[in-house]
């Protein structure tokens, strides 16, 4: 009988013993992907510094070139900004699938991870507004004008300066461009301010407060109603209903 309780005792210690590592490499497994997210998303954000820097660069060079040096200047500024603006659109839709991620994580979470998991939240939401602010600071510093060079058409240009080729439309009414696939070398294309901005619903947000984040008032959250057709729901009580993890656009 001694023996069967030694075999039994011995029998549960190695059990114990392979948990323990099946746990312990459940969590080096977790660790190891939520490792390869963060150094993606630095890799990513130290290209956008690069690129940036390069532009910055670039644009210095045009202020002191010659006529004959500013066109080739221009078209290698015309391809950074595309790679920059690629580049901050990968990043904002990395940071707003992170978002998602953490607000789905709030809804089975205890109390005190909740509270860790809100604060990662507000980190991320900053974040992504900083990227879509450093966006919509460099769109406003666009070039009155832009000279057509061989090969281009303005879906192309509308792909380098807004990163959208459909906005080609805006490039076309600002220059009353009746036919678009009509422009010639050397044409002056007047580049007009475009901004586009957007927000992940987090729990406990109202249009209300979205619209106090963005415009210092609640009264514009009609702005937003309005520019989401289709995403926002009504409440019994006739208020929007809006909910966490969705991606909304704020004009």
């Amino acid at each position: 009988m001694s023996q069967f309780f030694k075999s039994s005792q011995s029998f549960l210690g190695v059990l114990i013993v392979v948990a323990i590592l099946i746990i312990g490499g459940v969590i080096l497994f977790n660790n190891r992907d939520q490792g390869v997210v963060t150094e993606e998303a630095t890799s990513q954000s130290e290209q956008e510094e690069q690129k940036q820097s390069e532009v910055e660069d670039l644009k210095k060079k045009i202020e002191e070139a010659s006529p004959e040096e500013k066109g080739d200047l221009e078209k290698q500024l015309n391809e950074k900004q595309t790679e920059l603006s690629k580049l901050r659109k990968d990043l904002t839709t990395s940071l707003q699938n992170e978002i998602k991620d953490l607000t789905e994580k709030v809804q089975n979470a205890t109390a005190e991870e909740r509270k860790e998991l809100e604060k990662q939240i507000a980190e991320k939401q900053k974040e992504l507004g900083t990227l879509q602010d450093q966006k919509t600071t460099d769109e406003s510093g666009l070039p009155t004008e832009y000279s057509v060079v061989k090969g281009d058409h303005l879906w192309g240009i509308a792909t380098r300066f807004y990163n959208d080729g459909y906005k080609w439309t805006v490039l076309a009414a600002e220059n009353s461009i009746q036919n678009p696939d009509l422009i010639i070398p050397g044409q002056k294309i007047t580049i007009p301010e475009v901004r586009d901005r957007s927000y992940v619903v987090v729990k406990g947000d109202t249009l209300w407060g979205i619209s106090e984040k963005f415009y210092g008032t609640g009264f514009s959250w009609t702005s937003i109603r309005n520019a989401n057709p289709g995403k926002i729901g009504t409440l019994p009580n006739g208020n929007p209903l809006i909910v966490p993890g969705q991606v909304l656009k704020i004009p």
